[in-house]
This record gives structure tokens, C-alpha cells and sequence, in this order.
């Protein structure tokens, strides 16, 4: 009888700012990506040494690009703005 192959569900995350990681022979270092074993992700999670790949993708989208607004000192506000008595129309 033929033993069934169990698959390990992996997780993909980044090595976080600071951090150091050896798995599985290789070297990891800030920002790196990686797929981990989920047991051993969720470990690495807990101690704050690796996040969700995903978790960082919603958080960069929820980041709003910043808002730049623009104005010239010398204009005068529309209702403030005078009009000379020759433009108006009046006599």
C-alpha cells in the first residue's frame, strides 16, 4: 500500500525591517519574501519577525497618496473680488 503525500499548506511572507532569518538553509534578510510551512509562519508571526505577504498588500492599499493643494496669495476669493464699474455694466 502506497503512503498518501500530505501536502503542507505554505504561507508567503516578508521579512520585516530589521529582522534576520535562516530557514531551511537559506538566508533572509529586511524585506525579503519567502514561502513558509503555516506552522512555522505563524510562529515567526507571533514574534514579529515576518508578516503576511497579503496582510501587507491590504495595508499598502488602505494607505492614501497624499493630497497636495496649491494656492497663489495675491488671488482674491470670487465673492470678495471687485469688479470695476466700467465691466458691470452700471453708468
Amino acid at each position: 500500500m502506497a503512503k498518501e503525500k500530505v501536502t503542507e499548506t505554505t504561507v508567503s511572507v516578508v521579512v520585516l525591517k530589521g529582522k534576520f532569518l535562516r530557514h531551511d538553509g537559506g538566508e533572509y534578510r529586511q524585506n525579503a519574501r519567502l514561502d513558509l510551512p503555516e506552522n512555522d509562519a505563524n510562529r515567526l508571526i507571533a514574534l514579529g519577525f515576518v508578516k503576511a505577504y497579503t496582510v501587507l498588500l491590504q495595508e499598502s492599499q488602505q494607505v492614501s497618496d497624499p493630497a497636495v493643494s496649491v494656492e497663489n496669495p495675491e488671488a482674491q476669493p470670487a465673492s470678495e473680488q471687485v469688479i470695476p464699474a466700467s465691466e458691470s455694466g452700471a453708468a
